[in-house]
């Protein structure tokens, strides 16, 4: 079933403002920690169905001055335009005043499946392991624990929003991620989050595009005890496609 563009054009606004309005309202919440996240992706298309993202970002929390610069490697490999295997290793290097600081390595792997379509958006879904090994240089502890994740995710069709900017869309999703290993972990409560996050991307050519999201996220002590949401965060994405490699 296709919307016509007008109508399209119509229902993504309404649904943009309205989104926007009560993620801003919830942002603007003095009870809550403030994070900014931002990242930059250069992807490069090889010819056999590969695709290497590489990945620098870096984060800030004002209140304690947490600080987390990471670099990201990711390995895609897209058999069908339906589905996705990801495969990775990361490094997180993270600064604080309220908790020891840290240096992290993280390896991953992810399925995706893009399908199916439902009025002209796009229904995402991801799904995968983390493994993370930490160490903690001022008390001189190591850490090792498995993470799972699992993200559903949608993505409107281009629209304009004024004259001009024809290359906008709205992208959302939420994702649960637990440890699922028995090892305890020095601080449980950052392990085992939930994750609502509401963005609106442009796409300036087939090389570029860019997101600005908005992302509410709440932390459990244990993997079913209540979620407290205690963390706003905007992010900035910029993503560069090298075609062709």
């Amino acid at each position: 079933m296709k919307l016509t563009l007008f109508v399209r054009n119509m229902l993504l606004r309404i649904i943009l403002g309205t989104g926007l309005l009560l993620v801003s309202l919830s942002v603007m919440s003095q009870d809550l920690r403030f994070q900014v996240w931002t990242d930059f992706n250069a992807r490069f298309q090889f010819k056999n169905k590969l695709q290497l993202n590489v990945e620098p970002g870096y984060r800030i929390e004002g209140e304690s001055a947490m600080q987390t610069a990471y670099f990201r490697a990711t390995l895609r490999y897209t058999p069908t335009r339906i589905i996705a295997l990801d495969a990775g290793v990361a490094n997180f290097n993270v600064w604080s005043t309220d908790i020891p600081n840290s240096v992290e390595l993280r390896t991953f792997q992810f399925v995706f499946l893009n399908w199916p379509d439902i009025l002209d958006f796009s229904l995402k879904f991801r799904i995968g392991l983390e493994q993370r090994w930490f160490y903690f240089p001022e008390i001189n502890t190591r850490e090792y624990f498995n993470r799972f994740r699992f993200r559903v995710g949608l993505v409107s069709p281009y629209f304009d929003f004024w004259q001009g900017a024809s290359k906008l869309y709205i992208t959302s999703n939420f994702e649960i991620l637990r440890k699922v290993s028995r090892e305890f972990f020095l601080f449980e409560e950052l392990v085992n989050e939930n994750r609502f996050m509401l963005g609106l991307g442009f796409l300036d050519n087939k090389n570029f595009r860019g997101e600005f999201q908005c992302q509410l996220i709440g932390h459990r002590e244990g993997s079913f005890t209540e979620l407290q949401r205690d963390v706003n965060m905007i992010r900035l994405r910029v993503f560069y496609y090298f075609r062709k490699v």
